[in-house]
C-alpha cells in the first residue's frame, strides 16, 4: 500500500510541475510579445440603426353629461304582497282542475312577488343627469430609429478593415497590433 501513495504522489508532483513549465513557457512568450496602440484613419462610418415601436397611453378627458341613478332607500313590501296575492288567485283560477293545484297556486304567489318587487324597484328608481369628468385612455403608436452602433471602416498598412463599435469613432480608430517572433 505505500508504494501505490507514493506513485500516486510522484504522479500528482510530476503532473504539477507539468502544469507550472506549461504555464511558464505561456508567460515568457507573451512577454515577448510586444503589443502596441496606434491610430488607424477612419476611411468610412455607417450609423446602424434598428426600428423601434412603443405603446404610449394618451389620457383624454372631457366634461360630459352622464345619467345617474338613485334608489329611494325607503322600499315598502306592499308592492311585493300584492303581486304575491295576484299571481296566487291567477294561478288558483288557471289551475282549479289540477291535481297539483297547490304547487301552482306557490310557485304564482313567488312568480308575481317577484314581479311586484321589479315593478316597486323602477318606480322608487330617480333618474339625475350630472356634469362628470370622463376620461379615456388610448394608446398611440410612435416609432423612431435607435441607433445601436457604427460601421467603421478604417484603414492600416495599406489594407483597409471593417470593424463594428457602439461610439462613433471619430476621424481614427485606436487599434492594438501585436508582434512576437516566430521562433
Amino acid at each position: 500500500m505505500i508504494t501505490t501513495r507514493n506513485q500516486r504522489h510522484n504522479f500528482q508532483r510530476r503532473l504539477t510541475l507539468g502544469i507550472a513549465t506549461s504555464l511558464l513557457v505561456a508567460l515568457s512568450t507573451s512577454a515577448l510579445a510586444n503589443t502596441q496602440v496606434i491610430h488607424a484613419p477612419v476611411i468610412d462610418v455607417v450609423t446602424l440603426t434598428q426600428e423601434v415601436r412603443e405603446r404610449v397611453p394618451t389620457q383624454r378627458c372631457a366634461v360630459r353629461t352622464v345619467r345617474t341613478s338613485s334608489y329611494d332607500r325607503q322600499r315598502h313590501v306592499t308592492p311585493t304582497l300584492l303581486g304575491g296575492v295576484v299571481g296566487g288567485a291567477l294561478a288558483s283560477e288557471l289551475g282549479r282542475h289540477s291535481s297539483r293545484k297547490g304547487l301552482l297556486i306557490g310557485a304564482g304567489a313567488l312568480l308575481g312577488g317577484s314581479v311586484g318587487y321589479d315593478i316597486s324597484r323602477n318606480r322608487n328608481e330617480r333618474v339625475e343627469y350630472a356634469n362628470r369628468e370622463v376620461c379615456e385612455t388610448d394608446y398611440v403608436v410612435r416609432e423612431h430609429h435607435e441607433v445601436t452602433g457604427y460601421r467603421v471602416r478604417y484603414e492600416f498598412d495599406g489594407d483597409v478593415y471593417e470593424t463594428t463599435t457602439t461610439q462613433h469613432p471619430g476621424a481614427t480608430i485606436p487599434v492594438e497590433i501585436s508582434f512576437r517572433p516566430l521562433r
